[in-house]
C-alpha cells in the first residue's frame, strides 16, 4: 500500500467542544494510520483548545502526520467542514465526523478504492443503514442523478471521499451555499458537469455512531437541501434531482416535527413551509402538492393547550 494515490490522502476531523468523543474516535483511528496518511483536526474555537485536550490524552508517535488547527472564532459547523477542504494539502480528502467511528480496515479500503479509481471526483461508500448490493459508476451530472440511490448516504460525510484537487475549483460556491447544509455536495454538483466520475461503492467504512446530542434541526436540513437543485442548469436534470432528494425525510415527519417542537415553533413552521414551497416549485407529485398544502394549513391553526 504505497502508491502515489494512497500517499495523497488526508483524514480531516472538524470538531467543536467534543473532546471526549473526539479522543475516542482518534484512538480508534490511530492503529490504521500509515506514514503517508495526514491527520488534520480543525477545532472550531472550542471552549478548551483541542490541541491541549487531546495531546494530554493521546501520545502521537513520530511517524504519524498530525496537524491541529484552531479557528479564531466559531464559524459554524458547515464552514468548519469546508475548512477541511481549504486546508487539505493532499489530493484526496476523507472528512470524518468527530462522533463517527470508522471500521477497523477502513483506511485500507479507502486507499485501495482510490488506487483503483484515481480519476473519480467523488467516492460514496455504503452505510450500515443502506448497503448497496453492487458498485455503480456514473459520469456527468445526468448519470449521477440517475444512479443516486440514497440521499442520507450521499449527505453523510463520513462515508464520502473527495478528490480535493478537483473540488477546490468550486470552494467559493460551497461557501456561498452554506445555508443548504450540504456545502461540499453543492461544490460537487457543479464539478460534475458532463464528465465528472462518481463511484457508488457497496463497501462500508464507517459505523454512524452519534454519541453526542443532536446539533441539527431536520427542518433546517430539509429546507436547505431543496435549494441544491438550483445549481443544476439542465431543467430535466434539475427536476429529477429535486424529486430524488425530496423523498427523505418524509413530508409527514417534517410536518409532525414542526407541530410538536416547542423551542422554536415559529421558525420550524416557517422552515416547513419553505420546504413545501420548494416541492411545489419542482412539481414533486400531485399528492405531495395537495398533502403539503393541507399540512401547511393545519400548522397555521392554534396549537392546543398542553
Amino acid at each position: 500500500l504505497n502508491s502515489e494515490a494512497m500517499r495523497n490522502f488526508t483524514i480531516a476531523i472538524p470538531t467543536y467542544n467534543r473532546i471526549e468523543i473526539l479522543t475516542e474516535t482518534v484512538t480508534k483511528l490511530i492503529p490504521q494510520l500509515k506514514p503517508w496518511h495526514h491527520l488534520l483536526i480543525i477545532d472550531n474555537c472550542s471552549d478548551i483548545p483541542v490541541a491541549d485536550g487531546i495531546q494530554s490524552r493521546i501520545k502521537f508517535s513520530d511517524d504519524i502526520n498530525v496537524k491541529i488547527v484552531r479557528n479564531n472564532m466559531n464559524i459554524g459547523g458547515g464552514a468548519n467542514i469546508l475548512r477541511c477542504v481549504e486546508l487539505c494539502e493532499t489530493e484526496w480528502l476523507y472528512c470524518l465526523g468527530d462522533d463517527d467511528f470508522i471500521l477497523e480496515d477502513a483506511l485500507n479500503i479507502i486507499s485501495e478504492t482510490i488506487d483503483q479509481n484515481p480519476d473519480c471526483l467523488y467516492i460514496n461508500f455504503s452505510r450500515n443503514e443502506y448497503v448497496r448490493k453492487t458498485r455503480k459508476i456514473s459520469k456527468g451530472v445526468t448519470e449521477f442523478i440517475e444512479i443516486l440511490d440514497d440521499w442520507p448516504t450521499f449527505l453523510f460525510m463520513s462515508s464520502s471521499i473527495f478528490n480535493c484537487k478537483l473540488l477546490k475549483n468550486e470552494i467559493r460556491t460551497a461557501y456561498l451555499n452554506l445555508y443548504t447544509w450540504a456545502p461540499i455536495q453543492s461544490a460537487l454538483l457543479l464539478s460534475l458537469k458532463t464528465d465528472g466520475t462518481v463511484l457508488f461503492s457497496e463497501k462500508i467504512i464507517c459505523d454512524q455512531t452519534s454519541l453526542a446530542d443532536t446539533t441539527w434541526n431536520p427542518l433546517t436540513v430539509a429546507a436547505g437541501k431543496m435549494v441544491l437543485p438550483d445549481l443544476i442548469q439542465n431543467e430535466s436534470d434539475r427536476n429529477a434531482f429535486a424529486r430524488k432528494i425530496s423523498a427523505r425525510p418524509g413530508i409527514t415527519f417534517l410536518a409532525y416535527f414542526a407541530a410538536v417542537t416547542n423551542e422554536i415553533d415559529n421558525e420550524n413552521r416557517h422552515l416547513f413551509n419553505i420546504f413545501v414551497s420548494r416541492c411545489r416549485l419542482y412539481k414533486i407529485g400531485f399528492l405531495r402538492h395537495t398533502y403539503g398544502s393541507l399540512l401547511s394549513l393545519l400548522l397555521k391553526l392554534p396549537k392546543p393547550m398542553r
